[in-house]
């Protein structure tokens, strides 16, 4: 399931399983409230897994080590509490950070003026610096 087929079950579950109220919803500061429909909102920065995270710690009154501790697992939101999606695999996460900090290191060598039209000597000279920036 995903985080806004998520969402949108648990609008209905607050509405008593009746589509018509989740239309009629009196709650517009709910932070799930522009995603009750189970779509993308048109809003500025649309992201129902901080939504979701935002409403878990309404739930519990603010405390993240409460959210840790939920044991509310019939909740829709349960697996999303943490404000991360359970459909990733470990495997896929690490190619994704992988993947955007060799993009963060390259573009900082851009900015400090190297260019991508280099000679092997200096492409090697580049890796070198790309490996130290990740690193340290």
């Amino acid at each position: 399931m995903s985080a806004l087929q998520s969402i949108r079950k648990k609008c209905l579950w607050c509405s008593n399983d009746q589509p018509k109220e989740v239309l009629r919803c009196q709650s517009p500061k709910c932070p799930l409230y522009e995603y009750r429909w189970g779509k993308m909102p048109k809003i500025e920065k649309p992201s129902p897994l901080r939504a979701i995270r935002t409403k878990c710690f309404d739930c519990v009154g603010f405390s993240p080590s409460d959210v840790k501790d939920c044991s509310d697992s019939a909740c829709a939101l349960h697996a999303f509490r943490f404000g991360h999606s359970p459909n990733y695999s470990e495997q896929t996460k690490k190619k994704q950070r992988d993947r955007y900090f060799d993009g963060l290191a390259k573009n900082r060598l851009l900015r400090a003026g190297f260019s991508r039209d280099r000679s092997e000597d200096e492409a090697e000279h580049t890796e070198h610096d790309l490996s130290r920036m990740v690193t340290g």
